[in-house]
């Protein structure tokens, strides 16, 4: 923890925030299911990338009626896609 506050990083919160609690520790040997893995990493990209469209968006070059030129997400993969 000292060595991220000596580095001078942003953190939202507060650094004792970063601390797992005592009760996240066992002593037994339970691995998390492959599943569960998966959903967790792709609920986290998932909020990255709306972050990610939402700061593209307010910076972004605007269009009459206040739409950004990038467009949004869904409609880029769309387009990835061949469906746009």
């Amino acid at each position: 923890m000292a060595a991220i506050e000596e580095a001078g990083y942003h953190v939202e919160g507060t650094l004792a925030d970063l601390r797992c609690p005592e009760a996240a520790f066992s002593d037994e040997a339970e691995r998390p299911r492959e599943r569960e893995v998966a959903s967790a990493a792709a609920t986290a990209l998932a909020r990255m990338l709306a972050i990610r469209a939402s700061e593209k968006r307010s910076s972004g070059p605007r269009l009459p009626g206040g739409r950004s030129r990038a467009g949004t997400v869904a409609d880029r993969l769309r387009a990835l896609a061949g469906r746009g």
